[in-house]
């Protein structure tokens, strides 16, 4: 199985990535350059970052600083101002992480937001 899988809902202002299963720093980059040459990615839609069901106990420091600068220089590269973000992470481990990631991009055009809670997270990125 694929350790991120991207959904991309008609009609919707957001897309979904999930985090399935088990990730590593090189499992971070290389999901979200296919996904972003996808034809169905629309610059406009704003993220929900699922990380209910991932392992990350083998993501890095570096591998968060590295997919920080990634996404950075995406978004920037395309100018894109503003991108809104709600990571759902119910469990400590990730949400550390993204606690991390947020700190990290802070220069980005992500505006993100970190929560334990499905529904906040959804009603954030809608409003």
């Amino acid at each position: 199985m694929m350790p991120l899988i991207f959904t991309v809902e008609e009609g919707s202002s957001y897309f979904v990535s999930r985090y399935i299963g088990e990730i590593v720093d090189g499992d971070l980059i290389p999901p979200w350059k296919e996904f972003l040459e996808r034809p169905d990615w629309n610059p406009s839609l704003n993220e929900l970052c699922d990380l209910s069901e991932s392992d990350l106990s083998r993501v890095t420091p570096q591998g968060i600083q590295n997919f920080a600068m990634f996404s950075n220089h995406f978004y920037t590269s395309r100018g894109l101002e503003e991108v809104k973000v709600a990571v759902y992470a119910p469990k400590d481990l990730p949400f550390g992480l993204a606690r991390m990631y947020e700190s990290r991009s802070f220069e980005s055009p992500e505006k993100l937001r970190i929560f334990r809670d499905l529904e906040s997270a959804k009603k954030w990125l809608t409003a």
